[in-house]
């Protein structure tokens, strides 16, 4: 029951109404000759100013009805709510992967990110190369991209990742700034691969990734970069320098993976470990 004195929703070119006005209309309908108020009303497709329409019955009080519609609005907002959420989704997660793109980029945006591993340790001669592990300043330098790479929002849909010991550890030490959307997967032919390795690499990728991170080794990443690049303001420093812990991302042209060829991409952005904080 609803309390005296509250307010019921009525249409937008009508004033709201009291529970004791509605309640006053009701019994002056009922008052009228019994062939007025006989019959069902005319079903509509649409009501008034777009809101849904309502097919009531004789015996279904004027308070009932406006109740039932108003909670078709309901309906219909909340759908719409869930509409625009779902949009919004949708758009901050291409806002996520092109965040540190230049402005003008358009159509289907193919990303790659070559990211080297951190400064491995010689500590221990005894170990093979595969097996050595981060030094305490690689460690730092990781930590430091893992920062940057959250700093920008840099989502790639898939990770490939050198099965090196450091590499792997690059990896565990970026990876929850990668957020959830991001595949990973372990390759060991990224081992020691060269750029041209590493380019048929990308040409199979499925053309349903659009972005992906290579975690590994130089000189095949500095290499992969200086082939791909054609053009950007930092790749005369690429060019020069790759060190360790250093992240590239590239855009790009080519229509799809399988017809990527030297010169098809643009650096984008460059930056090493030492410069930042």
């Amino acid at each position: 029951m609803v309390p005296r004195g509250s307010v019921i929703w009525r249409p937008p070119h009508f004033a709201y109404l009291t529970v004791d006005a509605v309640r006053l209309i009701e019994s002056m309908c009922a008052r009228l000759p019994s062939q007025w108020r006989s019959g069902p009303e005319r079903p509509h497709a649409r009501g008034a100013h777009g809101f849904p329409a309502t097919t009531s019955s004789p015996s279904e009080g004027v308070s009932a009805r406006y109740l039932r519609r108003d909670l078709d609005c309901r309906e219909m907002n909340r759908r719409s709510v869930e509409r625009c959420r779902s949009r919004r989704a949708e758009l901050g997660q291409r806002r996520c992967l092109t965040s540190i793109l230049p402005i003008g980029t358009v159509g289907r945006v193919r990303t790659v990110i070559l990211l080297r591993h951190g400064k491995s340790s010689w500590s221990d001669p005894t170990l093979a190369d595969l097996d050595r592990p981060l030094a305490l300043r690689g460690e730092r330098a990781s930590r430091r991209i893992a920062k940057y790479i959250r700093r920008k929002k840099i989502r790639p849909a898939l990770v490939l990742c050198s099965t090196s010991l450091r590499t792997r550890q690059t990896l565990e030490a970026i990876e929850p700034s990668l957020g959830k959307g991001s595949s990973v997967e372990l390759e060991p032919r990224l081992y020691a691969a060269t750029e041209g390795e590493l380019l048929e690499r990308l040409r199979a990728l499925p053309e349903s990734v659009n972005s992906v991170m290579l975690i590994g080794h130089n000189p095949g990443l500095r290499e992969l970069a200086r082939v791909l690049a054609s053009r950007g303001a930092d790749l005369a420093r690429l060019e020069e320098k790759f060190p360790t812990g250093a992240l590239a991302t590239l855009v790009v042209d080519s229509e799809n993976w399988v017809a990527l060829k030297p010169g098809d991409a643009e650096l984008v952005d460059y930056v090493v470990p030492r410069e930042l904080d």
